[in-house]
């Protein structure tokens, strides 16, 4: 699977997740993980912006995730 398939079917999934949240819980706090999340990142906020929902202050986004090792 390429970079752009994997966009493609993310870019609806999130979409989709993002009008959710923006109807049903506008004022959740939103952490984006989805790859590949420079690209998924925008489409939330859009998304959000067009519903007159967005706070930056209730958004962000995680690009690698660090586990502890022992």
């Amino acid at each position: 699977m390429t970079r752009d398939d994997l966009f493609k079917i993310n870019a609806g999934i999130i979409r989709d997740l993002a009008i959710g949240i923006a109807t049903n819980a506008p004022k959740a706090f939103i952490l984006v993980i989805s790859n590949p999340v420079n690209s998924t990142v925008p489409i939330v906020a859009e998304v959000l912006k067009k519903h007159g929902v967005f706070d930056p202050k209730r958004y962000a986004s995680q690009t690698a995730v660090s586990f502890p090792f022992h």
